[in-house]
């Protein structure tokens, strides 16, 4: 079953020097995780350090303590520079700094809470991973790589530093979806009985942004009663015309506020029922009533709405054969790519596939069957692999050409378009039920991630 990337990739930053440049779900630049609004302080309280200074300058200050380790000032303020640059390159209102080093300040106590956890528990990102994303957002900004660090230079934000909190955020979404994944069962049970309620018909989709008012943890009455009012108070502003992502920006606790709120296109049955409920009736452009949720009140805004007929879908298939042969640590890509190579001479001059595929095929089921894999459907096979069918003639054998499973050479024997409708209505129903069942469990991890850390702000400000 294909399943939805996860929401907590973070590329925040992913829209600098990009003004509309659309986010992309699943596979897109996913909002932050949640920015906690109070996280829980043991111990005595800690004296100031003392502060570096050089002829009367204050060179740097620690301004919280995060489970044992410092977070500085100078890290706060790179971090606002950046956020700062992210919300002018989408037209978005800076609040005041009062509030913005707050949110900003509460982000990175977060962000330093998830990566202890992610050490603890052994994830890294490599190298290149962190080069690829990067290359992605290059590539979205129409920004040659080879330029993209000094097109950053030029809005006054440090190539190392993004290129970090990149790294950062791709090691937190791996930590959390390592975390959760385990706890994530769809029986096919559950597919059955959600395409049974959802019989086959038109699919609405809906483009939302967001303002949440978190509740304390205590979740005493009073406090509730605080929020709803604050969200009260906040959807009235909306009417009277004040924009929507500034007061995201200001007010909101969700993991996308200092993106304005952007949620992005969602399909109505993969949103809570509160929300296809509070959405159903909505106009374009309109603000839903305070919605209660789990974790506080959230306000949505209708920004897009389109709906899409149900029809058959058709998929290409092909009828295919190969031998795939993987290098070793005594078997160089090169000496394999010239192994096949010369299989395929012998091919072409009446060698039998069956006889070369259970002799040296790695892949053992289509090795054992002669090398047939049977039909496949195009859109499954990686994109090398569809590449070059799109290019070879019906009954002649390819070159030699790399998969993730090795070096392989293929040969086409036969070519239909086959009716997948009902695959891609289980697919679809697997997808909106991870999702929801992910959406969950990933919150909780979050808030007892947070709960159980030791914080210390060493600011006034900051309380």
């Amino acid at each position: 079953m294909l399943r939805h990337t996860n929401r907590w990739l973070a590329l925040p930053l992913a829209s600098l020097l990009l003004a509309g440049c659309a986010s992309a779900p699943p596979h897109q630049i996913v909002p932050q995780p949640p920015a906690p609004k109070r996280v829980q302080t043991r111990g005595q309280p800690v004296n100031h350090p003392p502060q570096k200074r050089l002829g009367g300058i204050l060179l740097d200050r620690v301004i919280a303590v995060v489970n044992g380790s410092p977070l500085l000032q100078s890290t706060l303020d790179q971090q606002m520079n950046l956020l700062k640059h992210e919300l002018i390159s989408r037209g978005l209102a800076v609040p005041p700094k009062r509030i913005f080093r707050v949110q900003v300040l509460r982000r990175l106590v977060q962000e330093k809470i998830e990566l202890k956890a992610a050490r603890l528990h052994g994830i890294t990102v490599s190298e290149q991973h962190v080069s690829n994303i990067m290359a992605e957002i290059a590539l979205r900004n129409n920004i040659p790589f080879r330029d993209f660090p000094t097109k950053l230079k030029h809005q006054g934000i440090s190539y190392v530093a993004y290129r970090e909190l990149i790294r950062n955020q791709l090691i937190i979404h791996r930590m959390i979806s390592t975390a959760v994944a385990g706890s994530i069962a769809i029986p096919a049970s559950a597919v059955r009985a959600y395409l049974k309620a959802h019989p086959v018909g038109n699919r609405t989709d809906y483009r939302l942004k967001e303002i949440l008012i978190e509740l304390p943890t205590s979740r005493n009455p009073l406090s509730v009663e605080e929020a709803h009012n604050q969200a009260q108070t906040i959807v009235a502003e909306l009417k009277t015309g004040h924009p929507f992502s500034d007061l995201a920006v200001a007010d909101s606790a969700a993991h996308n506020a200092l993106t304005g709120g952007e949620i992005g296109w969602k399909a109505s049955a993969a949103l809570p029922a509160a929300w296809r409920r509070a959405l159903r009736h909505l106009k374009t452009g309109q603000v839903t009533h305070p919605i209660a949720t789990r974790r506080g009140f959230v306000i949505l805004k209708l920004t897009g709405k389109k709906i899409k007929p149900a029809h058959p879908v058709f998929a290409k298939e092909y009828r295919l054969r190969q031998i795939v042969i993987s290098p070793t640590p005594v078997l160089s890509s090169t000496e394999v790519r010239l192994r096949l190579l010369a299989l395929r001479k012998r091919l072409i001059h009446g060698a039998h596939w069956t006889v070369l595929a259970k002799a040296y095929s790695d892949d053992p089921t289509a090795g054992m069957n002669g090398g047939l894999l049977g039909w496949v459907i195009a859109a499954t096979l990686p994109p090398t692999y569809r590449k070059v069918l799109a290019a070879l003639p019906k009954g002649r054998v390819s070159r030699p050409f790399l998969t993730p499973s090795g070096w392989t050479i293929t040969e086409v024997l036969g070519v239909r378009k086959k009716n997948v409708t009902q695959k891609v209505l289980q697919n679809r129903a697997y997808n909106v039920l991870y999702e929801r069942k992910l959406t969950v469990a990933a919150d909780r991890f979050l808030v007892h991630l947070i709960d159980s850390a030791f914080v210390h702000y060493l600011v006034p400000w900051a309380h």
